[in-house]
């Protein structure tokens, strides 16, 4: 791969993690629901390039969260965050957005 091609790739994985920031925010403002949060972050995830082993081994736990707190709320057709389901959402929410700072700043880096 060409220096070129190197960073076509990182300007689009920057790309790609500037929308997951976006989206968390996004949720966060209540602008979208957890649903829509859990399938685009997924999205996202499966379009980056050259995502480090480590960054997505964080990244695929704390999304983990998110999708099966929304997959227990379907199951109990529940339409609200509660209890647990809630402080779970909030906890991955508070590490996603530093978390995904991170590979934008090894981007920078490289």
């Amino acid at each position: 791969m060409s220096n070129n091609d190197s960073a076509v790739n990182a300007d689009y994985d920057r790309r790609q993690y500037q929308r997951m920031l976006d989206l968390v925010l996004a949720y966060q403002k209540g602008a979208i629901g957890l649903a829509a949060l859990v399938d685009n972050l997924d999205a996202l995830r499966r379009a980056l390039n050259s995502p480090s082993r480590v960054w997505l081994e964080q990244f695929e736990h704390l999304w983990g969260v998110l999708e099966d707190v929304y997959a227990v709320m379907l199951d109990n057709k529940e339409t609200e965050l509660r209890g647990v389901n809630s402080k779970l959402v909030n906890q991955s929410l508070n590490d996603l957005p530093a978390l995904i700072q991170s590979a934008i700043d090894s981007l920078h880096e490289s």
